[in-house]
């Protein structure tokens, strides 16, 4: 079986694995492609980015937080 690791100059170093660097050249690619987009495809992009940044299925607040907070206004 073949090894990934690679020894340079005394210390070594792990080669990327071939799905790794499909994933990279696919990302270069993608980001080339993103340069011919026009300002308003790229604002686009941004809201889909940011919201896929931003969405999170936990909730805000903890049960023992929303139960403090009950108790407040009761």
């Amino acid at each position: 079986m073949r090894s990934n690791t690679i020894h340079e100059q005394g210390r070594e170093s792990q080669r990327p694995s071939k799905s790794s660097l499909v994933s990279i050249i696919t990302f270069e690619l993608f980001r080339e492609q993103i340069q011919t987009l026009t300002p308003d495809q790229l604002k686009a992009l941004q809201r889909d980015i940011s919201q896929r940044l931003n969405h999170s299925d936990e909730p805000i607040i903890t049960e023992e937080e929303r139960q403090l907070i009950s108790t407040l206004f009761s």
